[in-house]
């Protein structure tokens, strides 16, 4: 066992070597150090931490512990979802550029038009949900289930990143039959019963098409100097 000096979580696995709340380096614990921390304790402790704090690496990071989900399509919807918080956006791309993009050059050009467009459209922001809504003009409302949606989605994220999730999960899910009786959206439903089959398939078909564009740009372009080395 090993414990979080500044959390005071004692985790289980002797393999873990940082929080994986706050990303201090752990050291060891024995039984006694996990009988005197209580459950208590533990919430106490998590809820202190900041989620608005954590940047959105981090952020991916917790949300692969839960999901087991490390897809290009999941992380992409959650930087999109994300980028929609508050009322300004903090950053151009929906997706943070960063050198991953070399091996899925088909999500650097969604990526891109995506952008441009969530700029251009996102322009309302409801004060209920607090996310940003479609509307050329900053004023209006959205519609009320896509309202619920999003607070839905919001306190689904907070009870992950706070670490909540694993004591609340039943009643996300009754609350997600429920409106899946009604026909609505859940985001329960979205981020844990999502079959990643499809997803996987387009992340091999991805990498694919960023290794023939490497294979075929060269030869394009070796193929052009040599006509002008031969017509020389």
């Amino acid at each position: 066992m090993r414990k979080c000096p500044n959390c005071q979580i004692v985790y289980q696995s002797s393999k873990r070597l940082h929080c994986l709340y706050c990303d201090t380096q752990l050291i060891p614990a024995d039984l006694n150090d996990a009988l005197r921390v209580r459950e208590q304790e533990f919430l106490e402790g998590r809820k202190n931490l900041s989620v608005e704090a954590m940047d959105i690496k981090r952020m991916r990071s917790i949300l692969d512990k839960y999901f087991r989900i490390r897809s290009f399509t999941f992380y992409y919807t959650f930087c999109r979802n994300q980028m929609r918080f508050g009322d300004k956006f903090e950053r151009f791309c929906v997706e943070p550029l960063t050198m991953s993009f070399l091996i899925k050059i088909p999500w650097l050009i969604i990526n891109w038009v995506d952008s441009m467009v969530i700029h251009l459209v996102y322009q309302g922001y409801c004060p209920e949900c607090q996310w940003k809504h479609k509307r050329l003009s900053g004023a209006g409302k959205h519609p009320k289930e896509e309202c619920e949606y999003n607070k839905e989605y919001s306190v689904l994220l907070k009870e992950i990143l706070n670490g909540d999730f694993i004591r609340n999960e039943g009643n996300f899910q009754k609350h997600a039959f429920v409106k899946a009786q009604a026909g609505q959206r859940s985001a329960y439903l979205t981020l844990c019963a999502r079959r990643t089959g499809a997803e996987y398939s387009m992340d091999i078909a991805a990498i694919l098409i960023s290794m023939v564009l490497y294979m075929i740009i060269p030869i394009k372009v070796g193929m052009v100097l040599l006509g002008k080395v031969y017509e020389f």
